[in-house]
């Protein structure tokens, strides 16, 4: 089993549900609250491999399409939660035996769908983390999305909606989705747009045919896609096994004044 965590999901995740921790007077709390929550999916998953991808500044997503995102608002501790990510990213997470990723123009769901297709060609087992709902569509028998409540496989998807999870950016470009600023298309809730996608028999060029904003349509669509249609494949190092070092481990929590967590634990 491999585990590939939406590394920014659970930065803000960890920002809402932890108060400010800090270590020799700097805020640490996503850093810890990494650390934490790595420590319980290895003692839930026992993965063979875990892997943290985060998203750059620049996404080239936002080139093609100025709107993207646009109504997403800084909190008020957003810059130290990039700063503390990229001390994550560029310091730790390696010491600790935990592949990281990070590349120019590249959203950490880009990523992980280029990781996916990777590991899925080698027949690997994967679970996705992360409370985005965009990673439905990477959904298969080797894949499943954990969205920090429940595990979604093939199965448990189309139980809930009625279609292959593959058909999932057809309907959320469709229906919308406000926090990425993708408007969908107006009077089309989720009732009729299942009712669209099986009249056009999930033809998204049928689909386009019936609709009146088809450009609107198929630009989200686009938007919506993993990966984006407009990235190469980046050059990923091979992953490194889950076999953290004790020495390694010791030096970076006493580093960052990380007390509450075993390290005996985390490298068992």
């Amino acid at each position: 089993m491999n585990l590939i965590i939406d590394g920014n999901n659970l930065a803000y995740r960890i920002y809402y549900k932890f108060p400010n921790l800090t270590a020799f007077g700097k805020n640490t709390s996503i850093i810890y609250g990494t650390i934490r929550e790595i420590l319980k999916l290895k003692n839930q998953y026992k993965p063979k491999t875990i892997t943290v991808c985060y998203d750059s500044k620049k996404s080239l997503r936002k080139r093609y399409c100025k709107t993207y995102k646009k109504t997403r608002k800084k909190e008020p501790g957003f810059l130290t939660v990039y700063e503390q990510i990229n001390i994550l990213h560029k310091h730790i997470l390696f010491e600790l035996s935990i592949n990281t990723f990070k590349k120019d123009n590249y959203e950490a769901d880009d990523l992980i769908a280029f990781l996916c297709q990777q590991l899925e060609q080698q027949k690997e087992k994967i679970i996705v983390i992360s409370s985005d709902n965009d990673f439905y569509q990477l959904l298969s028998k080797y894949t499943q999305i954990y969205n920090w409540k429940s595990i979604y496989n093939q199965e448990s998807f189309m139980k809930q909606y009625a279609f292959k999870s593959s058909y999932y950016p057809i309907y959320k470009a469709l229906v919308g989705d406000r926090s990425d600023n993708i408007q969908g298309i107006r009077g089309i809730g989720p009732k009729k747009a299942k009712e669209l996608m099986q009249q056009s028999n999930y033809d998204v060029h049928n689909i386009g045919k019936i609709i009146e904003k088809q450009e609107e349509f198929f630009e989200a669509l686009g938007l919506i896609l993993l990966p984006f249609y407009k990235l190469k494949k980046p050059k990923l190092r091979p992953l490194q096994n889950f076999r953290p070092d004790i020495e390694k481990v010791s030096k970076v929590f006493s580093r960052y004044n990380i007390r509450s967590i075993s390290e005996r634990e985390f490298c068992s």
